[in-house]
Order: C-alpha cells, then structure tokens, then sequence
C-alpha cells in the first residue's frame, strides 16, 4: 500500500470518527431537549388543569388566553381571577401532578395583592410533605391574583444547608439517580437506532422459537399488567412457530407492543396475542382495547419521536421511540409491521417475518 493511500485512508477514518461523534452528540443532545420539553408539556397542563379547578371554586370566568406562564426552566407562575386557599391549592397541585407521573420535589407560593408579596408557600415531597420556610420566588411585575410553582433538583443541591437535611438529600439524589438512569437508557436506545438505521446493527440471528420469545416478553410485562388489572390471551397456533432471528431485539420488539397496548388504554387492559403461518411466514398480532389510533396518526407513528395524542390520558411517558424502533427492527428480520385501529376500540399491530 502506498503512503499516498494509507494517507487518504487515515483522513477518511478521521471524518468518520468525527462523523460519528457529532452524531453521537447530537442525539444526546436531543434525547436532553426532549427529556425537558416532555417535563414542561406536562407541567403547563397539570398547572392549567389546577387553574380551571381554581376559576370554577370561585365561581370566575376564565380568560381567553393560558393561564400559565413559564418564566425560567423550572419557575411557572398561573394567573387566577381570585385569593386562592394555601391548603387548597397544596391539594391541588399534588393531585395533578400525581397524576402525570410528575415526581420531581416542588415549591409553590401564592402572591398576596394587599400586600404585593408572596406568601403562603411551602416545599412539597411526592414520599413525604416537608414544612419549610417561604422560597425565595423570583419578581414578576404583576398586581393579579397567581400563584408560582419552582422545581429546586438540582439547584438545591448548591445550598451549602442541605448537608444538614440528609433525607432531603437523599431524596435528591435518588431523583437524580432514577432520571439519569432513565435517561441512559433513552439514549442507548437512540444511538443503537442509529447505527439500525446506517444497516450496522449486527443481528445476531439463531433458530429460535418465536412462541418462546413471546412467552419471554409477555413474562416482562407481568409486573405492570398486574398492577393495571389487565389480563393477555394467547392463541399461538403458528406451525412451525421457528424461524432465525436475533432473540433479543425480536424479544424486545413483542414487549414494546405489550407495554403500548397496557399504556394506551383507560380501561383494565385486555390483550390477545396470536400467530398464524401464512405464505412461508409467521404472522404475529397483537389485538388490544385501547383509546385506538386515528387514521391520520396511524401513517405517522412508526416514524422517530411521534407520540401519539392521548387526550385525556396523561400518564404516558416516552420520547415516541418504540414504534419506530419496532418497525427498523421488523425490516431487519426481512419482515413487515402495520396497524389496525379505531378511536376507542383499540388496536392491532401485525408483524410478519419469513421462515428462513
């Protein structure tokens, strides 16, 4: 090899080092913006669910425009038509965002019009309610009745006082700890889709019976299908039921289609799992009774980071990863992925993958 090519190899690999690592970044970087755009989306309707509680016990029009503005990341401020009740609203707020799975430690305070001051406040722990003196809010120039709500985390963690609450503490850091975890896995998941995507995911493929691996996932998923009173029927008459596979992400490709189908639903979820043989291949369905999907959401949820509507559904999380993944990993087995659905009558996603 001559040192003009070695030279011109070394430089390519270098741009595709550097392509790769800004890749890298960037997801990273997405799966961050996503983390929080997701945390304020909910956050603004918890807080706007609150406000419309508020109008309504005082018996007050509700303006035209949203109540609730977000002055900082982690400071929002609601404007209500009226005094508002601490204890009230302590209810309130904890209620709402116990219902989106909002579990982050939060301070809220009610701005007194008399006396143009907040007051009123208290620090709010989802395991444990802790009394504490009234936060230091930041100003907002305005003579309304409203009320603020601040999310300390990590900004508490700089107070040098903190080393003398050790639950606090610890409260914070499990926080932290579980977010970060959570986090780390959505962005393997987004770097291994994107090496799915460039054909470099590497299947390791093995004669595995597919009836296994459903039995596998549908195992997985026991945990929050029993908390959710849900029940899963399985009608597995697929002969021969073997093909190749990568056993871990077809594996993984059933359970995401379970999870979905037990966290789309507002009612205790009912699943069917079948599998036929149809033209030398295995046809897997996944049947289930949730809020079912429209027909113009149904061409865009295989797509990277849709998150089908909910409507009043609130306590689905996730960055709009799963379906997407399902489909790259369908089309790496050689196989196809499509839908079913009618709003409020559930769901049907069929998978088929050749018998090779």
């Amino acid at each position: 090899m001559s040192r003009t090519t070695l030279r011109i190899i070394i430089i390519l690999a270098a741009f595709s080092i550097a392509g790769i690592t800004f890749t890298q970044i960037y997801w990273v970087r997405k799966a961050f913006d996503l983390r929080e755009n997701q945390f304020n989306r909910d956050v603004n309707t918890a807080l706007s669910s609150v406000a419309s509680k508020i109008f309504e016990i005082n018996k007050t029009p509700s303006p035209a425009n949203n109540p609730v503005t977000q002055l900082s990341t982690n400071y929002f401020v609601v404007l209500v038509n009226g005094p508002i009740d601490a204890s009230l609203l302590e209810f309130l707020l904890a209620t709402e965002f116990e219902k989106r799975n909002i579990k982050a430690e939060f301070e809220y305070g009610i701005y007194n019009c008399i006396d143009k001051c907040m007051e009123g406040g208290n620090n709010v722990s989802p395991r444990k309610n802790i009394k504490a003196s009234m936060p230091a809010f930041p100003h907002w120039k305005d003579d309304g009745y409203y009320f603020g709500v601040q999310f300390p985390a990590i900004e508490v963690l700089k107070d040098p006082g903190i080393i003398h609450t050790p639950e606090r503490l610890l409260n914070y850091a499990t926080i932290i700890q579980n977010e970060n975890q959570r986090l780390k896995q959505q962005v393997e998941r987004v770097l291994q889709m994107a090496r799915i995507e460039k054909e470099d995911i590497g299947l390791k493929k093995e004669i595995s019976d597919v009836h296994e691996l459903i039995k596998e996932a549908v195992k997985n998923t026991s945990l929050t299908l029993t908390e959710k009173k849900g029940t899963i029927t399985l009608d597995l008459k697929a002969e021969p039921s073997t093909t190749s596979v990568d056993k871990l992400h077809f594996t993984n490709v059933i359970y995401n289609l379970l999870d979905n189908a037990i966290k789309y639903t507002q009612r205790s979820p009912e699943i069917i799992i079948r599998t036929l043989t149809v033209n030398n291949s295995i046809l897997l369905e996944v049947q289930d009774n949730g809020i079912g999907i429209n027909d113009d959401e149904q061409r865009k949820i295989f797509h990277r980071f849709y998150r089908v509507s909910t409507g009043n559904l609130h306590d689905v999380k996730g960055f709009g990863l799963g379906l997407n993944y399902v489909k790259l990993i369908t089309e790496a087995h050689k196989g196809k992925i499509s839908v079913t659905s009618l709003i409020g009558n559930g769901s049907t996603f069929k998978l088929v993958v050749p018998i090779v």
